[in-house]
C-alpha cells in the first residue's frame, strides 16, 4: 500500500523528485485504486510533496500518463526473432502480458495506440519488419491495426469479463481489477498465442 502522507506544513521529500519516480507512483495509484483515483493531490500524498513540486518535473498530467503508459509497455518484446511472423507474434503476445499486469491501465494503453515513449520506436520497427516481409505500406498497416485491436480487446475481456459488467457513466474503465494469477486466468496464454498467431496466418495469406 502506499504510505500516507500527513495534511498541512512540513511536508517532505522520501527520496529525490524524479519524473520516473513520479510515474511510478502514480502507476502504482492506478493498480491499487483504479484510474479515477489519480490526481494530483492523490499522487503528492503519495510521494510525500506538496502536488505543485510534481509540476517542476512532468509540466502536466498528461505527460504523468504517458509516462505511465511507459512503464506498463516497458516490457514489449522486441527482441530479435528468426522470422516476421515470429517476432510480430512475440510482440503482441507481451503486449497482452504487459496488459495483464496492469488491467486498470488498459484505457490509457488502448488511448497512447502505442505512439508513445519507447513502445512507439519499438512497434515502428516491428512494422518497418511487415514491409520489409513483402507487404506494402497499406497491408503491412492493416496487419498491425488488426492484432493490435485484437489484443487490446482480448485482454480488456480477460479482466473485465461479460460486456455487462461496464460501468454505465465511464465505459471503457475498469477499478480496484487485480491483475490475473498466472494459473486462474480466464484465458490461458497458450490459447491466446495459437489465435493470435491463427489471425496472423490468415492475414499474412491474403
Amino acid at each position: 500500500m502506499l504510505a500516507p502522507m500527513s495534511e498541512g506544513r512540513g511536508r517532505t521529500t522520501h527520496g529525490r523528485l524524479t519524473a520516473d519516480r513520479i510515474c511510478a507512483a502514480a502507476l502504482a495509484i492506478i493498480d491499487e485504486e483504479g484510474l479515477p483515483a489519480l490526481n494530483m493531490r492523490r499522487l503528492g500524498v503519495a510521494l510525500g510533496v506538496d502536488p505543485m513540486a510534481i509540476y517542476r518535473h512532468l509540466p502536466s498530467k498528461k505527460a504523468i500518463l504517458d509516462g505511465v503508459v511507459d512503464l506498463v509497455l516497458a516490457g514489449l518484446d522486441d527482441g530479435d526473432h528468426s522470422d516476421v511472423p515470429a517476432r510480430t507474434s512475440a510482440f503482441f503476445t507481451s503486449l497482452r502480458s504487459v496488459l495483464a499486469a496492469h488491467p486498470n491501465a488498459i484505457p490509457l494503453v488502448a488511448s497512447s495506440a502505442l505512439q508513445t515513449g519507447t513502445a512507439r520506436d519499438k512497434a515502428a520497427r516491428l512494422l518497418d519488419d511487415l514491409k520489409r516481409s513483402g507487404l506494402d505500406d497499406e497491408r503491412a498497416t492493416d496487419v498491425f491495426m488488426t492484432l493490435e485491436s485484437l489484443t487490446l480487446g482480448y485482454a480488456w475481456l480477460e479482466v473485465s469479463g461479460l460486456v455487462g459488467e461496464l460501468p454505465e457513466s465511464e465505459p471503457f474503465l475498469r477499478r480496484n481489477v487485480p491483475a490475473p494469477a498466472p494459473s486462474s486466468g480466464a484465458v490461458p496464454a497458450d490459447r491466446f498465442a495459437g489465435s493470435l498467431r491463427a489471425v496472423l496466418d490468415a492475414l499474412l495469406a491474403r
